[in-house]
């Protein structure tokens, strides 16, 4: 049995679900957060959570007041925290220039603000706990749900993009800060997965190229990722996609984003990426 206690947000569906119930066998006590009461009941009841060692608790990630009444309830559950999943985030499609300002503040207040804040009590739980003491001396580990759209910006996911282009130099400060303190951070970059996010976008054109790769990544690759290889190697950085082609992209347009405009605005190139991308899209839609 392993007697660690996880933390882990956006716990009412797609990833963030998956997740409690694959931390849960594995003998973790699992913190489930979400701020849809109803949804994290249904989830609760249909995913058949044990209650010994699942509590759920319903919060607004956005909110700091409510992230330190959540430490609290955890509190009476368990002296200390292990691992922080900020798996919580939003996404709406659209281009740079159709944004409203309500979509610019709920991507930063939901995919930035709110995992700063989750990141902040973690860290600061951490080292007052003294987890430094841990065996192999861990003293705790911070997994940041980002996403390859860090490092290959979609045009039509140009809010998501930019929020999780933020989650990677917050979580590079981070790290660098907490390193002394044998805290690991991690940035989880994956491709498109198969949740309810990805659905949605399936009914905007805008976001076809998020289909790029034609190959969606499932929870189950998430589950997999993490526990053979992230939750052990502790890595700062962990990619998950099926294309190695498009990992190698991403890596090469990050270090050179005058090299992905000129790709993208290069018509014969760009019309190629697109025409393959809504392929993909409509593929994913009638496999839905």
């Amino acid at each position: 049995m392993i007697n660690k206690t996880v933390w882990i947000t956006g716990a009412a569906s797609g990833v963030g679900r998956h997740l409690v119930s694959a931390f849960a066998k594995r003998g973790y006590f699992v913190f489930a957060c979400d701020i849809n009461a109803e949804a994290l009941a249904s989830a609760t009841q249909k995913d058949q959570w044990p209650p010994h060692n699942v509590a759920t608790h319903v919060m607004d990630i956005c909110e700091e007041s409510q992230w330190l009444e959540a430490q609290k309830v955890l509190a009476t559950h368990r002296p200390t925290l292990d691992i922080m999943l900020n798996v919580a985030g939003y996404l709406q499609p659209g281009f740079p220039t159709e944004l409203t300002g309500k979509d610019i503040s709920k991507h930063l207040d939901i995919n930035v603000k709110g995992l700063m804040l989750g990141c902040q009590t973690a860290a600061n739980w951490m080292q007052d706990n003294n987890q430094s003491k841990h065996v192999n001396n861990q003293a705790g580990h911070i997994i940041n749900f980002c996403s390859l759209a860090s490092l290959l910006p979609t045009p039509g996911l140009s809010a998501y993009s930019t929020s999780k282009f933020a989650v990677r130099g917050y979580s590079t400060s981070l790290a660098a800060q907490l390193a002394e303190h044998n805290i690991a951070v991690t940035l989880l970059c994956p491709d498109a997965i198969a949740t309810p996010m990805l659905d949605l976008q399936t009914q905007h054109k805008s976001a076809a190229l998020t289909f790029s790769s034609g190959k969606a990544l499932s929870t189950t690759d998430i589950e997999n990722a993490l526990f053979n290889d992230v939750l052990t190697k502790r890595p700062f950085e962990e990619i998950l996609c099926k294309s190695t082609s498009m990992k190698i992209m991403a890596k090469l347009l990050l270090a050179s984003p005058t090299l992905f405009i000129k790709v993208h605005s290069n018509p014969v190139i760009k019309r190629f990426m697109t025409k393959r991308a809504e392929k993909n899209q409509q593929r994913y839609l009638r496999d839905m």
